[in-house]
């Protein structure tokens, strides 16, 4: 299914495929953008929420796997919160992560910036890599705005990573999603995370 600005009906039947080992080829040739929302982080103030202790173990588990599997990261853009950041640093922790504005969720929500930064990370999502992965660390919200459609958090756990192959013509297709528990089902184990990045 082609995603594009115009209204989406619903997911695309993409969303469910649960055939993880195609995805896992497709990352591995490259070319892809990949939207992942942060790891389980804790309550509290919005932008120094930390990741929990079960969320950077899983988030570390994943960043583990991704290495393994030799999946690689063209690019690393966080939105600027702590949890995001941490998020960044665990799945790519020898790659620089880049501060994206544009992938702040409290833009998406100020009426006065939402249509700049909706279109900002449609831009992310839809242009061509240089080869490699661009990994975006982000929230639910700017993804629910761009893919404009309704779905919840239980569709998209903390800790998914949601694969969009960019077209030449400015639109991005769903490719699948590897579910937040892909790192330690791939490993085999669950890596301490004792403590997480600043």
């Amino acid at each position: 299914m082609l995603l594009v600005a115009a209204p989406a009906a619903g997911l695309p039947s993409s969303w469910d495929n649960e055939n993880d080992e195609g995805l896992i080829r497709a990352l591995q040739e490259g070319g892809l953008v990949v939207y992942v929302r942060h790891g389980a982080a804790e309550t509290g103030d919005d932008d120094v929420t930390r990741l929990t202790e079960d969320g950077c173990a899983q988030i570390t588990a994943a960043g583990a796997a991704l290495a393994d599997a030799g999946i690689d990261a063209e690019a690393v853009l966080s939105s600027p919160t702590t949890r995001t950041r941490q998020t960044a640093s665990r799945l790519f922790p020898e790659n620089e992560v880049t501060e994206e504005p544009t992938l702040h969720m409290e833009q998406f929500g100020d009426p006065e910036t939402r249509d700049t930064f909706i279109e900002g990370l449609r831009t992310l999502l839809a242009t061509p890599t240089d080869g490699g992965n661009r990994w975006l660390i982000g929230h639910i919200t700017p993804l629910i705005m761009v893919l404009d459609t309704h779905f919840g958090a239980d569709e998209l756990p903390v800790g998914t990573m949601v694969a969009f192959l960019p077209q030449d013509d400015g639109r991005f297709t769903h490719v699948g999603n590897l579910r937040p528990d892909w790192g330690v089902s791939h490993l085999g184990e669950l890596i301490d995370c004792e403590n997480a990045p600043q």
